[in-house]
């Protein structure tokens, strides 16, 4: 029984030191007085230099970086975290958040949502550090505003889109706060082609942030990193063509051996 005992013990230490030495494992803010604000770095105008530097050679979507956010869990007494993808659309000049095990859901930010959001952010962390956070209502989900925002959900299948007036907030959760981007039930802008009158109803979602998950997204709204992922992207895309190229030359002079060959053969 005593052995079994230990064994047991030994066990839970494991999973324990497993679980806290996993990567990129986040939690949420401690809300104590020594908290001190995240330093933001200011947004310029892409307005015309992308186009200057890339014209229309680059109009897929990008990634400018992966990051993660917290979901509430089935009951919504706590949160789980998840790993997403920040990707950039080129054309649109939208950066969107792809979530979701598959990554298959984008909220795509333009311009406006996000100079909305980072403002939205601001107001909370000078909240934060203030301690002026009210922690004696749990949820407080339209404190900084709205704004208008692009929602995709599995566009790979059937590109079903929406246009929800997206919230800004906070809750707590277990004593610790988080900033909350709430994107509330939505009819599809896509005309259902069966009954037109009949569209499609999206759920309601909550992408819950710490402060480090809130400053991740934001700084993928610069332009120096947007460049930056523009120019890395177009140099891979022109290395896979000078590949292609060559395998492509490659296999015309190795028929043309083999035709030779033939030929002479044939002679």
């Amino acid at each position: 029984m005593k052995k079994a005992k230990i064994l047991s013990t030994i066990f839970v230490l494991i999973c324990t030191c497993t679980f806290l030495s996993a990567k990129d494992v986040e939690t949420g803010d401690v809300y104590e007085p020594t908290a001190t604000r995240i330093p933001m770095p200011k947004k310029k105008k892409t307005s015309g230099l992308l186009d200057k530097l890339f014209g229309k050679r680059l109009s897929d979507p990008v990634l400018l970086a992966e990051s993660s956010l917290f979901r509430f869990n089935y009951l919504g007494t706590n949160v789980n975290q998840e790993e997403i993808n920040i990707i950039y659309y080129p054309k649109e000049e939208e950066v969107a958040i792809a979530f979701e095990t598959k990554k298959n859901r984008f909220l795509r930010l333009d311009n406006r949502a996000q100079a909305a959001l980072k403002s939205a952010f601001y107001s909370y962390d000078d909240a934060f550090n203030a301690k002026t956070l009210d922690s004696r209502r749990r949820r407080h989900l339209t404190e900084y505003g709205s704004v208008k925002a692009r929602y995709n959900i599995d566009p790979l299948v059937g590109h079903e889109e929406y246009i929800p007036e997206i919230t800004f907030g906070y809750v707590f959760v277990n004593k610790s706060p988080y900033f909350i981007i709430s994107i509330p039930e939505t009819s599809s802008v896509n005309e259902n082609p069966i009954d037109p009158e009949r569209t499609k109803q999206s759920t309601l979602v909550r992408l819950l942030f710490n402060r480090n998950q809130m400053k991740t997204l934001i700084e993928q709204f610069n332009e120096e990193v947007i460049v930056a992922a523009l120019q890395k992207a177009e140099a891979e895309a022109a290395e896979q063509e000078e590949y292609q190229g060559d395998t492509t030359s490659e296999d015309k002079v190795s028929n043309s051996s083999e035709t030779a060959d033939k030929n002479t053969e044939t002679k």
